[in-house]
């Protein structure tokens, strides 16, 4: 999967720099991948997603955008400005309840989280019970799902 920065810019409408995106790109696009490999059933996962041919263009993109405005290449780093607590000024103390997903220790956008989950559900690849290609017979070549999630 490829996503460039005119895609980001002219389709997506995105609106953080070229040097920013840069930096987020590659490391977004492995951290989706690794986000929708868990839902796959794993006797059906392939060494490669892009097997799948999954559109997961946007996804990224928002996914880029949360990390941006959660602190950037930071959060990658295990360094989010999710992980703030609690603050305190003389006398005054405000605490966070939950701060957001959270997807291996770094934030993870619902959005993407959604749209990685839509796009599952329409190749099939949400399932609990699937039967794979090579061990249905030649005269069934569809992939079957009994329990879509």
């Amino acid at each position: 999967m490829k996503v460039s920065y005119e895609y980001y810019v002219d389709t997506f409408k995105g609106k953080i720099c070229q040097p920013e995106f840069e930096n987020l790109v590659e490391p977004v696009i492995d951290l989706v991948k690794g986000y929708a490999e868990q839902f796959i059933a794993p006797w059906a996962l392939e060494k490669n997603i892009d097997y799948y041919c999954l559109e997961l263009k946007r996804a990224v993109c928002y996914q880029i955008d949360y990390l941006q405005a959660n602190g950037g290449l930071n959060a990658l780093n295990g360094t989010s400005d999710l992980d703030l607590q609690s603050v305190s000024k003389d006398g005054f103390n405000y605490s966070y309840g939950d701060r957001g997903n959270k997807f291996n220790g770094v934030p993870f956008s619902s959005v993407s989280a959604y749209m990685i989950k839509s796009e599952l559900r329409r190749k099939g690849l949400m399932c609990r019970v699937a039967k794979r290609y090579d061990l249905l017979s030649s005269y069934f070549k569809a992939f079957y799902c009994y329990f879509d999630s």
